[in-house]
Parts: C-alpha cells; sequence; structure tokens
C-alpha cells in the first residue's frame, strides 16, 4: 500500500504538491490531482484499499461533474446517463493497458459511479477583504475530504471497503478521481470551490 502511495505522489511533483495557491490563476490540474491523492492517503490511514487513477473518467465524469456545479451556480448530482456508456468503453480499455490485465473487455465489469459533491464559500478577513481557506493544493484537499467526512452518507462512501457483490464475481480494484473549479455562488455572487470525487467498483466475470 505505501509503494503505491509513493507512486501516486509522482503524480505531482512535490513542489506542486504543497505549493502556495494562487487564487487568481488556480491550477485545476493540479488541484484534482492533489485531490486524488489525499483521498487515497485518507483511505490507506484506515486500513481500506486505494483507488487506481483513471484519466477517462477524470475526463468524462469527473470535469463534467464540475462544469455543471459552476454553469447552474449550485452543489448539485448532475445526470450522466449518457455519459455513462463512452466513459464505461474508455475506461476498460485504459485500465487492461495501464494495468496490463489479461482479460478481454467483456470480462470486466464497471459498478459506479459512486459520487460525492461539495462546495465551499470564502472567508471575510478583519479587515473586509477575501480570502480562501486554504494556501496550499494539499490544505485544500484536506479539506474538503474532512468536510465530506462530517456527513454520514458522505463519509460511509468514500469508506467503502469495495467488497465482492457476489460469489459469482472477484473484486479486482477500485477506480478513481477528482475535479475542483472555482465558480460563484447562485445567491450570493460571491466565490465558491466545487469539488467532487467520483468512485467505480471493477469486477471479473
Amino acid at each position: 500500500m505505501k509503494k503505491l502511495l509513493t507512486i501516486l505522489v509522482t503524480l505531482v511533483s512535490l513542489t506542486s504538491y504543497g505549493q502556495v495557491i494562487d487564487w487568481n490563476n488556480f491550477d485545476s490540474e493540479i488541484a484534482d490531482r492533489v485531490l486524488f491523492i489525499e483521498m487515497n492517503k485518507f483511505r490507506d490511514s484506515l486500513g481500506l484499499s486505494t483507488f487506481v487513477y483513471s484519466q477517462s473518467l477524470h475526463d468524462n465524469l469527473s470535469t463534467y461533474t464540475t462544469d455543471q456545479m459552476v454553469k447552474e451556480r449550485k452543489t448539485f448530482h448532475p445526470t450522466k446517463n449518457h455519459l455513462l456508456e463512452k466513459t464505461n468503453r474508455e475506461m476498460k480499455k485504459e485500465l487492461i493497458s495501464k494495468l496490463n490485465l489479461k482479460l478481454a473487455e467483456w470480462k470486466i465489469k464497471l459498478f459506479g459511479p459512486y459520487e460525492v459533491c461539495v462546495a465551499n464559500f470564502v472567508q471575510l478577513n478583519g479587515e473586509g477583504g477575501l480570502r480562501y481557506h486554504s494556501k496550499t493544493y494539499n490544505q485544500l484537499a484536506k479539506k474538503l475530504i474532512k468536510h465530506w467526512c462530517t456527513s454520514k452518507p458522505h463519509y460511509k462512501t468514500l469508506t467503502d471497503p469495495f467488497g465482492d457483490m457476489s460469489s459469482g464475481q472477484k473484486t479486482l480494484f477500485s477506480v478513481g478521481s477528482a475535479s475542483i473549479q472555482i465558480g460563484k455562488c447562485g445567491h450570493t455572487g460571491d466565490d465558491k470551490i466545487y469539488a467532487t470525487f467520483q468512485m467505480y467498483k471493477v469486477y471479473e466475470y
């Protein structure tokens, strides 16, 4: 497990991982990958399996979710049924190639997506200006996860052991990806941080 986390950290350079956030030039690519790493560290700390990163899941569902939240200026779970077939097809090809799975696509079953979403406001400082909760991308990621954990349904989703569904199916691993974007609040017009994390269970028939 520790070896996996070490490999995952290479997704983001150590400089980027602790990089101070320029809120006028927010880097969603760094934020997304750091949130993914912090989620795996969180699960590992509980003795749970960690997620395999999927670029297909990120590009098709995670960014779509935050895109819609930013567009609608609210936190919700947008309908993604029209994206699932394409996402599943691309994820299977990606995972077979990335992990060198000796399985045909039809032997792989994807169960999901599981999803959590959240939005955080800015804070007012003592001088009446605006500042965000976090100075670095890893601080932001940790606070988003902590916020999800205050909700029992969200905590249950994030700490799912992703075990077997039935005796006829073998659990291979679980897949995840994250997305963070800056948008506006629909009620006040203030800046908000919109974030989401998607998860899939991967089974072998």
